[in-house]
Parts: structure tokens; sequence; C-alpha cells
């Protein structure tokens, strides 16, 4: 069957060789090869374009006017760092500069908490692994 698709270069070159496969193997006169409509029943709904769905709501992730503003900063600045890290990498001397300047805006940024009484423990340092997967996954739905 491979002969078939990679040696057509025309479309009737495909023809004539999909019509030698069909009588080679004797399977010319198969009903299901002439079906060209299917019946809707046979139709699962998720393979349908034209679904309706009830009482389900979707939430496109790249959607910018649905996202919330606190979700679009955090995409923001991961794309930003990415560029910053990639770029701090290319040596040691970048990324020691990188880390003392992280340091520092850590530092600022625990201050601005604190004067704003908000309790934020933002040292890179500590941040711990569950930290990490808690600002990376979905919102935990409880289950009643």
């Amino acid at each position: 069957m491979s002969h078939v698709v990679w040696n057509s270069f025309t479309k009737e070159a495909f023809d004539r060789n999909w019509n030698d496969f069909l009588m080679k193997y004797g399977i010319g006169d198969n009903k299901w090869l002439s079906v060209n409509k299917v019946a809707p029943r046979y139709i699962l709904e998720r393979w349908s374009k034209n679904i309706k769905r009830r009482h389900t709501h979707f939430k496109s992730n790249h959607d910018e006017l649905v996202l919330e503003p606190r979700s679009r900063r955090f995409d923001y600045l991961v794309f930003w760092s990415q560029n910053v890290c990639e770029f701090a990498s290319e040596s040691e001397e970048l990324t020691v500069i990188l880390h003392r300047v992280y340091d520092n805006a850590m530092a600022e940024m625990q201050e601005y908490k604190a004067k704003s009484k908000e309790k934020c423990s933002l040292s890179h340092e500590d941040t711990s692994l569950e930290n990490i997967n808690e600002l990376q996954s979905p919102p935990r739905v409880r289950i009643r």
C-alpha cells in the first residue's frame, strides 16, 4: 500500500495505482469502499464540529481578554525572565550578576510587602518545591 502513496506524483497516477491495488487484492467490489456519506447516528458528538454542550464552560487559556490580570502578569514575567536567563547563562560572570540583582529585587519586594502589611516569603533560597508547584498548578477545586 505504501507504494500507492509514495510512488504517485499526480492524482491520475494515484488513481491508477489505487485501482491496481484494489484489483490485485480482490477488494474492488467491497461495498464499504463506496460509502461517501455516513448517517448522523453513527457519528459521535465529540467528532462533530457542531456540538451543543450544556452546562459546560470552557475557558481558553490563550484568550487574553479572559485571563485574569494576575495570570497575564505571571505569563509576562515568565517570558521576560526566560529571555534574561538565556542571556545570563552565557557566562559565569553574567550568572553572578543576575543572582545579585535577583537578591536585591527580592529584598525590595519583601520590604514592599511588609509595608503593605501582607505576609509573604519571597526568598528564592528558602522556596520549597511545594510553593513552586502551588504557583504552577491550576486552582484546587473542593469536591463535596
